[in-house]
């Protein structure tokens, strides 16, 4: 039987961490894989999203910052989730 996974659309932190929370407790009781995802409806290309020297580069790095941070201060493991970054409109 395949792991289940859980997706946590994260768009503003600390205002979302009610989201990770329960994303987080669902992960543990079920031992699922928690995904947590963040999307910048910011100017540049999907390449840019691992170029710091970018805007959109250091955008990414911050978000995927705060959502680590947020993870740690709710009790989880540093790897005990997948962080993804994504650029596009947020309603898509």
């Amino acid at each position: 039987m395949a792991k289940k996974s859980i997706l946590a659309a994260i768009g503003h932190l600390p205002n979302d961490n009610s989201v990770l929370s329960r994303a987080l407790e669902l992960s543990n009781a079920r031992n699922a894989n928690l995904h947590v995802v963040h999307v910048l409806d910011l100017p540049g290309k999907s390449a840019d999203l691992d170029d710091i020297s970018t805007l959109l580069g250091q955008a990414a790095f911050a978000a995927r910052d705060r959502i680590q941070v947020g993870l740690r201060e709710l009790g989880s493991e540093n790897d005990s989730a997948e962080i993804r970054v994504k650029t596009g409109a947020h309603a898509l």
